[in-house]
């Protein structure tokens, strides 16, 4: 059997169709059990199928259908089959012509049944599929998922007072399942029964006693019916209950001023506020300016900003330019630049701060109160403001004196400053020298310094810092994609190529790798 089945994968490689039809014929006939002799049906089938003799093929998964369980994995399998073939020819009335005839042959199982009605609600044919699913149901009263799939097309059909009626059912099976409630609410809800609604999460309350999730789910509920006075009037009882919830209050925040009582909207969110701590204050702020009260988030920040972290300072300056008030926001724009931690968090302290300096038109006298004594961040804002004055030798004086106390910073700001005046070769420079300070080999730095050194037209120092970039991220597909694009440019198409074959057998899963071998092939 074991050398027949090679020869049967022989026959079908090599297109020889009918005799692997003989061939698996064999294979069935000879099967020691009934479970093999199934599974070596389904291959036969199968060989079938792609012979053409669609027809005889069908025959055979019929009859796997007849020997296999209901509801076993040969059955999904089967269906599966007779489901491809016909999609294959976009023949759907074929599919269900064939599922009525299994039907009328095998009209106890559940799995065909099932995939008519399944095809009957995608033909458009409701009220079919909905007389179907009833007898099904009467198969199978107790089954969770069938009742629910079968819900869920009576809602599409818009048979909405049926729908309520077998959520009902499926609540009286399962008493202590309070989601089901829920839904039946949502279902009462959408069929226009407002006080089968109500009743609904009355009974869903006390099963669940009424904890903070299960208040914040049933307001959502009245909420997106556009029950305003219910939803107002459920998170007030809620906010009574659960005084220090902030998600609570921020519900209610929202509705109140969703039902424009603006006034009483604010003074929950300055209730909130006055005990939040850092990232509930920001998420105040945040949610004040996104209903558009930007004035009124920028004084509930402000009256924070003297005990503000970095992050609350850079939202208040971000709204002082939204509002127009840079000059109001100078004083927090400082203290940004002198709180921000590691080199990201200063750079972007630098843009926003210099951004507000320069709108404010306040950048010549910022710069005369930054004197000898000044600290790292206060020089690097100078060499910023100093640069953007277009005085770059002043800027470069500034970085020196930043680089006696520290060479990293120092550095980080030539590259960023090398970047905006587009001098290439001078950021490649800084940023060599940051990647060879301790802890400096990244591989995010050695990508940027490729790029550097290709933009200053010098490819050869690009290639080895993308090797440098391979080294640290090894199996990295950029990198390799990288590396083999620049082999090409310096003419060096053989060693691309090579790389290419290399990369494509360690990282075989890669569809970029791969599509950049077979275009070199092509190109070669």
């Amino acid at each position: 059997a074991s050398l027949r089945e090679d020869v049967l994968d022989l026959q079908l490689a090599e297109g020889l169709l009918d005799a692997a039809v003989e061939n698996a014929t064999a294979l069935m006939n000879q099967a020691p059990d009934a479970y093999r002799k199934a599974m070596r049906r389904i291959q036969l089938a199968d060989v079938l199928d792609r012979a053409g003799r669609t027809d005889a093929a069908l025959v055979e998964w019929e009859q796997c259908l007849a020997d296999s369980g209901s509801g076993s994995w040969v059955e999904k399998e089967v269906l599966a089959r007779f489901e491809r073939t016909f999609r294959r020819e976009d023949n759907l009335t074929g599919l269900r012509a064939q599922l009525d005839a299994l039907l009328q042959r095998q009209p106890q199982r559940q799995g065909l049944q099932r995939a008519r009605v399944r095809l009957l609600s995608e033909l458009g044919e409701k009220s079919a599929a909905v007389d179907a699913w009833l007898v099904l149901l009467a198969l199978s009263p107790g089954d969770r998922p069938l009742r629910d799939e079968f819900i869920a097309l009576l809602i599409g059909a818009g048979r909405l007072d049926e729908a309520v009626a077998q959520t009902s059912e499926l609540v009286k099976q399962a008493p202590q399942d309070h989601d089901l409630l829920l839904r039946l609410a949502d279902l009462k809800l959408q069929a226009g029964d407002k006080p089968g609604c109500l009743a609904a999460v009355a009974q869903y309350d006390q099963l669940t006693g009424g904890d903070e999730a299960a208040r914040l789910r049933a307001a959502a509920l009245f909420d997106r019916a556009g029950m305003a006075a219910e939803t107002i009037e459920r998170l007030k009882s809620a906010a009574a209950a659960f005084p220090a919830s902030d998600s609570i209050s921020s519900a209610l925040a929202q509705a109140l001023y969703k039902a424009r009582r603006r006034d009483e909207a604010i003074a929950e969110w300055e209730r909130r506020a006055a005990g939040a701590t850092r990232p509930g204050l920001l998420e105040i702020g945040r949610s004040i300016s996104a209903h558009g009260e930007d004035e009124t988030a920028w004084e509930l920040l402000s009256a924070k900003a003297a005990d503000g972290d970095g992050m609350l300072l850079m939202q208040l300056c971000e709204l002082s330019e939204k509002l127009g008030r840079a000059e109001d926001a100078l004083p927090a724009a400082r203290r940004l630049v002198t709180m921000a931690q590691g080199t990201a968090g200063l750079d972007a302290a630098l843009e926003q701060s210099s951004k507000l300096i320069k709108r404010a038109g306040q950048s010549d006298a910022v710069i005369a109160t930054i004197d000898d004594r000044a600290g790292v961040a206060d020089l690097c804002l100078l060499a910023e403001l100093l640069e953007q004055r277009g005085d770059s030798a002043a800027a470069n004086a500034a970085l020196e004196r930043v680089a006696a106390a520290e060479p990293a910073t120092a550095d980080s700001q030539r590259v960023r400053l090398s970047k905006l005046r587009q001098d290439w070769p001078r950021a490649l420079e800084a940023g060599a020298r940051l990647f060879h300070a301790p802890g400096g080999r990244k591989a995010a730095t050695a990508r940027m310094l490729a790029d550097f050194a290709e933009r200053s037209r010098d490819p050869q120092t690009a290639l080895s810092w993308i090797r440098e970039w391979r080294k640290l991220s090894p199996g990295t597909a950029p990198a390799v994609l990288e590396e083999a694009r620049l082999l090409r440019t310096l003419g060096r198409d053989g060693e691309s190529l090579r790389l290419l074959r290399l990369a494509a057998g360690q990282m075989a899963d890669n569809p970029e790798i791969r599509s950049a071998l077979a275009q070199a092939c092509r190109d070669a």
